[in-house]
């Protein structure tokens, strides 16, 4: 099993199966989400490698957010521009800290994963969800390595592959 840890609705889809099928994440945009102890907003999750092991929390909900993923090639993009699930805050005692990010990690059972992928803007946190949501020309991020140089928060998209 594999759980998706999202800090914005993003919309996952398997390129290999026909016909292709979405599935979109929403995740809360507060401090109340899922999330994991290790994951920061933004850049900060550029500390984050593969395989490193994550503890997952759930801040204000019942149980883990988890989806069964079998291998595949599965593209990831930006699902929402506005409201709720357009950003989220890391940190509401110390702004700025709105940010876009998310961290996709294999559930390893015991409320611990180890991480697949990470993905963010790479941007300064700002001070307002909207501010954060409407960024433009910036870069995209994958673990420390930029997708695209020069793009926006709704045009985030990349692939990972599943074995």
């Amino acid at each position: 099993m594999r759980r998706i840890l999202f800090s914005a609705t993003i919309a996952l889809s398997s390129l290999f199966s026909l016909p292709a099928h979405a599935v979109i994440v929403n995740i809360e945009a507060g401090p109340t989400g899922y999330g994991c102890n290790q994951c920061f907003g933004g850049p900060l999750n550029g500390s984050l490698d593969a395989n490193d092991l994550v503890s997952f929390v759930n801040q204000g909900h019942s149980g883990p957010l988890t989806l069964t993923l079998g291998p595949g090639t599965y593209s990831i993009e930006n699902g929402a521009t506005s409201g709720q699930f357009s950003a989220w805050n890391y940190n509401v005692v110390t702004p700025p800290s709105w940010v876009w990010s998310f961290v996709i990690a294999k559930d390893n059972g015991n409320n611990t994963g180890n991480v697949l992928y990470t993905g963010w803007i790479n941007a300064v946190p700002t001070s307002t969800q909207a501010g954060t949501a409407g960024l433009t020309n910036i870069a995209t991020m994958r673990f420390n390595t930029v997708i695209n140089p020069s793009t926006s928060v709704a045009n985030f998209y990349d692939e990972f592959t599943l074995t």
